[in-house]
């Protein structure tokens, strides 16, 4: 999904040797394609690229450029999950296309994975073979296996 990075209320400074700089801001949603070979113990770097679509960089039209060579934090609420462990920021130039190019490597916490999927797991794993301390006749045998099946199906879809 393609969509404008501006609005009406960011202004455009203009400068007397006909310089304009103009800094939009906006909140973008990334979706970056997960690697989910070593999940939980796994580090993934995140590529957002950034290019004026319509605008060659042969006239100069719109040159971008990266102020920094990390991505500023200072807004970033902290993740339970993730952990961002390095950024980059690079403007460059291919063919006649300007953009601008940010990296971001993060990985997972893994204890907090081990609390969430592996423990409950385990404690469903221990109460099932619980079912055979249950006499046979009552019916709470079948009772009992179908609430631990349930609670099994509940954990893995949610």
């Amino acid at each position: 999904m393609f969509r404008l990075i501006s609005n009406d209320h960011f202004r455009a400074t203009i400068y007397n040797d006909g310089t304009i700089k103009w800094n939009p801001g906006g909140l973008l949603k990334v979706k970056c394609p997960p690697d989910i070979g070593k999940f939980t113990f796994d580090s993934q770097t995140c590529t957002i690229d950034l290019t004026p679509w319509g605008y060659d960089d042969t006239d100069r039209e719109v040159p971008l450029a990266a102020t920094n060579s990390y991505i500023d934090l200072s807004f970033y609420d902290k993740s339970v999950v993730y952990n961002i462990d390095s950024t980059s920021g690079e403007a460059s130039t291919q063919g006649f296309l300007s953009f601008v190019q940010f990296k971001l490597t993060f990985s997972t916490f893994p204890f907090y994975q081990v609390i969430i999927t592996i423990c409950p797991v385990i404690f469903n794993l221990l109460l099932n073979p619980l079912v055979f301390l249950l006499p046979s006749a009552s019916g709470k045998r079948a009772s009992y296996s179908l609430t631990v099946l349930f609670s099994f199906t509940v954990f893995l879809t949610s």
